[in-house]
């Protein structure tokens, strides 16, 4: 399985500490926990633009990081909400968010 954070890698693309990382990427864990909750809301009132707007943010988060895997999944939502906005899909990309992203937590919260 490839791996879903490589914090050292991330650090020297990044050219900075491993405290510095670890503190921005616990400050992006935080925001995303309020932001899926309103992720779900906007899913469940088929909200396009809600949904668009957070997925494109947590989309350049991730990718900013260096977690392709979540930064992924966002792109595919950011882009389902631009062009062929299918609710099922949706649910299904932020079920999958969800999964991904708790791992992350679940591997920062080992870090501190």
């Amino acid at each position: 399985m490839e791996e879903l954070i490589n914090i050292e890698g991330a650090c020297e693309q990044l050219k900075i500490s491993r405290e510095i990382y670890l503190r921005i990427l616990f400050k992006a864990v935080e925001q995303t926990r309020q932001d899926l909750d309103r992720l779900q809301k906007a899913c469940e009132q088929n909200d396009i633009n809600t949904i668009q707007a957070i997925a494109h943010r947590l989309k350049g988060d991730y990718a900013n990081l260096r977690i392709e895997q979540l930064s992924g999944i966002a792109n595919g939502l950011n882009m389902l909400a631009k062009h062929e906005y299918d609710s099922l899909q949706a649910k299904i990309l932020i079920d999958q968010f969800k999964v991904s992203f708790e791992h992350v937590a679940s591997l920062l919260s080992e870090q501190n």
